[in-house]
């Protein structure tokens, strides 16, 4: 059980530094007038794990803080990630 514990953990600390990177070339090519990431593969990063540091990169960066779609979409995720935490540790704990 430790082993997959640390899989997960080592899982989710890889996923938001890619998060958050991808925000941060996301916002140099913004001000560099570059080719951007889309907002659809911001989104899925924060989708598959890294709506934490999404959070952190829009704040510490103000990149994509205007953009009400896209902030109310990542808001939408955190909830969705919300409810599927909590649903999965009620169904451990029953389990135990």
């Amino acid at each position: 059980m430790l082993y997959y514990a640390k899989i997960i953990i080592a899982y989710f600390i890889f996923i938001n530094a890619i998060t958050f990177l991808m925000f941060y070339l996301d916002k140099k090519a913004s001000i560099a007038y570059r080719r951007r990431i889309s907002e659809k593969r911001l989104l899925l990063a924060a989708l598959l794990g890294g709506s934490p540091f999404a959070i952190v990169a829009m704040n510490r960066l103000r990149h994509k803080t205007v953009k009400q779609p896209f902030k109310n979409i990542l808001i939408s995720i955190i909830i969705l990630q919300g409810f599927l935490i909590v649903g999965g540790l009620f169904f451990v704990s029953r389990a135990i």
